[in-house]
């Protein structure tokens, strides 16, 4: 779980330059609720993933908006929050409160059917047919990619905005 975590914060941690500043923090905070150790959360986890939730939709929300290319990695990295929220919520045995981390998650463009049908943090949701349902639409997440304009210039590899095109 950690490993796969921290490689989506590198990921969106790599995106172009002019989205620094909060998304940073932000992304620095999400690390924290992740014991690298045991490859848990850490102690408090939930509590710090819902405080970077709530303020990514502020930051999305602020006026002026944001960059596009910030506004990417905000969202980028709520989908990753939300679905460690499912994932605790999951393991608390609160099952539609994962649910509803999960479906937010999924609705806001996760896209790794193979490691949420099998993650252990999610086991205990495998029986309901919700589950399997998320499974799918996440499948579907991964064929529906569309290029991001950042507008801003493309990366030294031509990539912008975490690989997506430029033109």
């Amino acid at each position: 779980m950690t490993a796969r975590i921290l490689s989506v914060l590198l990921l969106a941690g790599s995106l172009s330059a002019p989205c620094a500043g909060t998304f940073d923090d932000l992304a620095a905070t999400v690390g924290t609720a992740f014991d690298q150790e045991s490859a848990t959360f850490a102690e408090g986890a939930y509590d710090i993933l819902l405080g970077v939730h709530g303020a990514i939709v502020e930051a999305m929300a602020a006026d002026p908006a944001p960059e596009p290319c910030e506004l990417s990695r905000f969202a980028a990295l709520d989908v990753m929050v939300s679905y460690n929220l499912g994932c605790l919520e999951a393991l608390a045995g609160r099952t539609e409160e994962a649910f509803t981390w999960l479906t937010l998650a999924v609705e806001s463009g996760y896209a790794d059917p193979e490691w949420m049908a099998q993650d252990p943090d999610l086991s205990s949701l495998a029986g309901d047919e919700r589950f399997q349902s998320l499974v799918d639409a996440a499948g579907r997440n991964g064929l529906e990619t569309t290029p991001v304009d950042c507008g801003g210039s493309c990366g030294e590899d031509g990539g912008c905005c975490g690989g997506n095109s430029c033109e």
